[in-house]
């Protein structure tokens, strides 16, 4: 099993206690200043991602059969770090951004990642380069891992999915919030695909749980009057900063008082800002990645809200891993809305026939009341997908 390591300090203990680096890995550590260590050990066995070395160090950890990745953010001059060993926050993605000019979204560390996306993928006469995939791959890797690492310090975690297109003065979208606030006082971690709608209104609930009740009401209060996020992305997001300085005095809910909760969005609908209530940002430049990855980590249900194309996708993504058990838990599935999904978009019926007769059918509900889905969610845990 492969050791990860994200600091020279931590390298050289490792050192001291091992005598070895095997099945070690560092990623994107300086070792320039370490150039006297590194000549005196063996690398053998040792990967290194993205690491900048003199060049002595460089060579005798070749000779000594260390494996090196190059740094590709330098080689193609990148808006982003292929070789993360942790998720994003607010404060990483949005720097540079000045609610007081809204324009200056498209400057910030997500805006110039996302016109960098565009990029390429825009063009019809010719893929991406290869290199510049080979370092969104390596990115989304390195997401995996940190995602990984963060889930172990949370079991319980519930999904919230629905529309963009929920604004935020609707009734949908107050209900939403409440629901995700009630579930994070109750220990569960809310995760959401990451942007406006439905998805922000889980964020900001979530986020609100420390808060007293009537902190929601002020927060809504201060939003309703925002741009849709199409028409001025950067004024919709000015707006979510108006609340936190509001509510905290701060310009990110990460040196706050919030609670945690985590988004999952992709730079594929980077259109959509990433909303800033989130405290722990997975985002992925791969869509199919992230929205198998979203469905897959909600171990403990999924609350599906009105939404369109995106989120039918979803609900049937859940209820295949549901129905053959591929993630070895069969979890809960709501449906918010009864007359939404069985008249507008009547999934309902179809999901709770693919349910009968199985566990996962038990565990499909659909229902108006935000309270009855909050005790639903609590009084029904999932189940051993192979008992």
């Amino acid at each position: 099993m492969y050791i990860e390591i994200h600091t020279s300090a931590k390298l050289k203990e490792h050192w001291e206690r091992e005598r070895s680096l095997d099945c070690v890995v560092c990623q994107n550590l300086d070792l320039r200043g370490e150039t006297e260590f590194l000549l005196a050990i063996s690398a053998n066995g040792a990967v290194f991602l993205g690491c900048q070395f003199e060049g002595p160090a460089l060579e005798h950890i070749l000779d000594t059969c260390g494996l090196v990745f190059p740094r590709l953010s330098e080689r193609l001059e990148l808006p982003f770090q292929p070789y993360r060993h942790s998720l994003y926050m607010v404060p990483e993605l949005m720097a540079g951004f000045d609610p007081d000019r809204p324009a200056s979204l498209a400057d910030t560390v997500d805006g110039k990642i996302y016109t960098r996306f565009q990029k390429y993928r825009g063009s019809d006469d010719q893929p991406t380069p290869i290199l510049e995939a080979l370092a969104q791959r390596i990115h989304d890797h390195s997401i995996d891992d940190a995602l990984y690492e963060f889930l172990l310090e949370h079991e319980h975690v519930v999904g919230i999915m629905g529309g963009h297109r929920i604004e935020r003065g609707e009734q949908a979208y107050h209900d939403v919030a409440w629901m995700a606030r009630e579930l994070t006082r109750s220990n569960m971690l809310v995760a959401t695909g990451g942007g406006p709608g439905a998805m922000e209104a889980a964020n900001l609930g979530a986020w609100l749980a420390p808060y007293n009740d009537h902190a929601l009401d002020v927060a809504i209060e201060v939003l309703t009057p925002s741009p849709a996020f199409d028409d001025d992305p950067g004024g919709y997001v000015a707006y979510g900063f108006k609340v936190l300085d509001r509510l905290a005095g701060t310009d990110s809910p990460n040196d706050s008082a919030g609670a945690p909760s985590l988004a999952v969005p992709t730079w594929f609908y980077g259109h959509e800002p990433t909303n800033v209530f989130s405290t722990h940002i997975a985002k992925y430049f791969a869509n199919s990645i992230r929205e198998d990855g979203l469905v897959g980590i909600a171990t403990h249900g999924i609350v599906f809200a009105p939404g369109k194309a995106g989120t039918v996708q979803e609900i049937f993504q859940d209820a295949t891993q549901n129905y053959y058990g591929t993630c070895k838990v069969i979890s809960p599935m709501v449906l918010f809305g009864k007359e939404y999904w069985t008249d507008e978009l009547p999934v309902a019926q179809i999901l709770q026939r693919l349910g009968e007769g199985k566990a996962m059918g038990e565990l499909i509900t659909i229902e108006d009341d935000p309270e009855r889905i909050v005790e639903f969610l609590k009084q029904h845990t999932p189940v051993d997908a192979h008992r």
